[in-house]
């Protein structure tokens, strides 16, 4: 379960970021016109870039702040009128994404603590131990 937030995410970054770099000419139906197309092809090849470390491996901050910045820059540019509304929907997947990792980042705190307080559960607690040697 760790690793299927990362994966999703990272499978639909290398979608997204090739998809401006194979068929620019769809993306551009779709998300509407760029005067700087080198710019759209640089982002399409980091998002690909980021979404490759996020399938090899698990890098959960690294797709909390990926998926943050992106939905930063969609929803000030969206909420502009600068850019087409496709990229709200994109703001959606990658909220989707922050929260399914803030879960899979609680669910991991939460074992460790629990791990944690289970080994002491079945020794004497550190406070007794303290106890013991003083007196």
């Amino acid at each position: 379960m760790k690793r299927r937030v990362s994966l999703i995410q990272g499978y639909y970054y290398v979608i997204a970021g090739v998809w401006p770099v194979v068929h620019r000419i769809s993306f551009l139906q779709v998300t509407g016109g760029k005067q700087d197309l080198w710019l759209v092809e640089l982002v399409g090849l980091l998002s690909v870039a980021i979404g490759l470390a996020l399938i090899i491996k698990r890098y959960s901050f690294l797709g909390f702040c990926t998926a943050l910045a992106f939905t930063v820059i969609d929803l000030r540019y969206a909420g502009m009128h600068t850019s087409s509304p496709a990229y709200l929907i994109d703001a959606v997947i990658q909220l989707l994404f922050m929260g399914a990792l803030i879960k899979e980042a609680y669910q991991r705190f939460t074992y460790f603590v629990l791990k944690k307080a289970n080994r002491f559960k079945n020794t004497e607690s550190p406070a007794v131990h303290m106890q013991q040697v003083c007196d």
